[in-house]
C-alpha cells in the first residue's frame, strides 16, 4: 500500500453504510469521509 494512502469509493444499492463500516475497520488509521444519501425518489 501506498505511504500516503489511498482513496476508494464504494456503491451499494442496499447496506452501503453498514458495508463501509466494515471496510473502514479493516485499515489501520482510515476513515469515512463524505456520505451522501437519496431520497426514495432517487437522485435530485
Amino acid at each position: 500500500m501506498p505511504a500516503n494512502g489511498f482513496t476508494t469509493c464504494l456503491w451499494f444499492d442496499g447496506q452501503a453504510e453498514e458495508a463501509a463500516h466494515y471496510y473502514v475497520s479493516l485499515f489501520k488509521n482510515s476513515s469515512i469521509g463524505r456520505i451522501t444519501r437519496y431520497t426514495e425518489g432517487g437522485m435530485g
